[in-house]
């Protein structure tokens, strides 16, 4: 058999190499449940992100229609219908009465100022009047104030921006039907249908793929939706101004309203031909009021998302990027949509650990017993081997002796079978404590337990436990009050025989060194209880020894070489024995003058018309 270092040594290296494996494994798969909850939490803020998309656009989509819709002669203060029917005034145009453009009245927060260029490059405003039409604009359809006010943004705008910059940043003046949509190079080219909508999920979303595919399956999705938006916008956009092609004369042409940052400023602005005199019409945005605006619409799906400028010309470069405007929706933090807490996962991985810990446990508490199992078993084995063999060696010496006609002398005759006696009652009484042990240890009870009276358990037991005494020299004393010999007790005689003669027999080889030869035995009463107490006047049991006292098997072959003979096995068994019955064996620590053992039995009725039977 290997050593116990060994053998823990062993345990110790296959647990830590379990431990590690599950650990990897356990590692393994939070990771991935992590990655998929980011994937998935990711995937779920895209949908956000884009549903927040369309109301953008949406909502900005109106502005940009309704600025569309403007016809070209609304950016003067006032027109006639002669204007409107020639495109321009000449001295041939009939005189009809002059009408005010709508923007005299409008009041619309998202715009600062509305204005035209013409081809020589000068700025004016419908809100700006000139003098000539000045008594009609003011007070009837705007304040003096408001006028100034308009004429400082007017000088401002004319700062900031020129003609030039103006055509540059426009596409050429043809028919809308000529409009087309922003196309990425990089889009799939077939688009499903479904994409348009905002609360349509991407088809790469309803099967399993690694994250990196996810990621990629993400951006044409994002992609995908930029271009739906692009087109579904620009479409409405060409179409807005067919409302008043019944007004706009044909020898008139406009492009569709470009939204456009030129330093910082957002406009909205528009080629026209008319009668082949370019001129640029717009409007100058109020970008704060505006960006509030938008933000408005999407506070509840995105909390802190955030409106920047962005170039037009890396909207393929931009996940979030508006179709209407050339702004970038910047989500935010968003607060974790998927779940966390005890998921099925790692509720599985805290089962699997506490049962690995169990099963360790539970194996090195069975490891634990199997080598101290081991080692009683040894020491048993050395001990017996220890015990047998001084008895044997005695009796094939004096059987030689004897058989051989050595011994001639009658008395040494008698001394030397006398011995042989007593060795046999010694191995006798070793092997009634070794099969008595081993019937405990298989589960089978005692011969006889019921009620017996205590005078009767003394009658059978006092002559053996007499005869032991007096072998060792020792005087065996009885101190029992009659009423309580009287007392029955739950017990089997035999058992309790054999325990106090195991007390005795102790006593006989541990207190043989004590000036005072008298064993007693003090049997008392205690309410339901019956104690028997063992009274030796010998060096008593150390500290030391008091923990290991009712071990079995606890002594090696060296202690029962250096110490009094047996196995270590009697206060074990007498224990046993005593619980088997329902009652208790222990030590009295509480006496300092010997060794003191109390036997408790469980009191039974107690008959008082009984004579008591006198041990002898």
């Amino acid at each position: 058999m290997r050593r116990p270092w060994q053998i823990w040594l062993t345990f110790t290296v296959s647990l830590l190499v379990t431990v590690a494996a599950v650990g990897w494994l356990s590692y393994r798969a939070l990771e991935s449940e992590r990655a998929e909850a980011l994937t998935a939490d990711r995937a779920a803020r895209e949908e956000l992100a884009r549903l927040a998309m369309w109301r953008l656009d949406s909502a900005a989509a109106t502005l940009i229609a309704q600025e569309n819709a403007r016809p070209y002669f609304a950016y003067r203060p006032f027109y006639s219908a002669g204007e409107i029917r020639s495109g321009i005034r000449t001295a041939e145009t009939p005189v009809s009465p002059l009408l005010p453009s709508p923007m005299l009245s409008a009041e619309n927060p998202q715009v600062q100022l509305y204005f035209e260029v013409n081809a020589l490059g000068e700025f004016s405003s419908p809100t700006v009047p000139s003098p000539e039409f000045w008594p009609r604009a003011v007070p009837a359809y705007l304040s003096a104030e408001k006028v100034v006010e308009n004429r400082r943004r007017l000088e401002a705008l004319t700062q900031l921006v020129s003609l030039d910059r103006l055509l540059a940043a426009l596409p050429a003046a043809d028919p809308p039907a000529s409009v087309e949509p922003r196309v990425l190079a990089h889009l799939p080219s077939r688009v499903n249908a479904s994409q348009g909508h905002p609360g349509a999920r991407h088809p790469a979303n309803q099967i399993a793929q690694s994250p990196e595919q996810q990621v990629i399956s993400q951006s044409a999705l994002n992609a995908s939706e930029f271009q739906a938006r692009s087109q579904f916008t620009l479409q409405n956009a060409a179409n807005a101004p067919a409302s008043n092609n019944l007004l706009t004369p044909t020898d008139v042409q406009m492009t569709v309203m470009r939204p456009l940052w030129l330093d910082g400023q957002l406009l909205l602005a528009r080629r026209a031909l008319l009668s082949g005199s370019e001129l640029v019409q717009g409007c100058w945005l109020d970008w704060q009021t505006l960006k509030d605006q938008l933000q408005a619409t999407i506070i509840d799906l995105l909390p802190d998302a955030l409106l920047e400028p962005t170039d037009p010309a890396h909207a393929e470069e931009r996940s979030h990027m508006m179709a209407v405007l050339p702004v970038e929706l910047i989500p935010g933090e968003v607060a974790a949509l998927t779940g966390t807490g005890w998921t099925p996962l790692r509720l599985s991985l805290w089962v699997a650990w506490c049962s690995l810990s169990l099963a360790a446990v539970a194996v090195a508490v069975m490891l634990q017993g199997v080598l101290a199992l081991s080692e009683r078993r040894a020491a048993f084995v050395s001990a017996v081997t220890h015990e047998l063999r001084t008895p044997l060696t005695t009796f094939r010496m004096y059987v030689e002796m004897l058989a051989e006609g050595m011994v001639h002398d009658e008395r040494s005759r008698s001394d030397y079978l006398e011995t042989l006696r007593r060795e046999a009652d010694r191995l006798t009484h070793l092997v009634e404590n070794v099969l008595a042990y081993a019937r405990l240890e298989r589960g089978r009870p005692g011969a006889r337990i019921g009620p017996v009276r205590v005078a009767e358990l003394l009658f059978h037991a006092s002559d053996r436990l007499a005869s032991r005494a007096a072998q060792a020299h020792f005087m065996f004393q009885v101190n029992a009050p009659p009423e309580v010999l009287n007392s029955e007790v739950v017990a089997d005689p035999a058992a309790v025989e054999q325990i106090l003669f195991n007390l005795v027999d102790n006593a006989c080889k541990y207190a043989r060194v004590a000036e005072d030869r008298a064993i007693e035995l003090q049997i008392a009463r205690d309410e339901d209880r019956v104690l028997l107490k063992l009274h030796d006047h010998g060096p008593g049991v150390a500290d030391r020894e008091q923990k290991r006292l009712f071990q079995p098997f606890r002594k090696s072959a060296r202690d029962a070489a250096d110490s009094a003979p047996g196995v270590g096995l009697g206060l074990a068994l007498s224990r046993r024995m005593a619980r088997d019955m329902g009652g208790e064996l222990s030590l009295d620590s509480h006496t300092h003058d010997g060794a003191c053992f109390v036997l408790i039995l469980q009191a039974g009725a107690t008959s008082m018309d009984a004579t008591p039977s006198e041990p002898e």
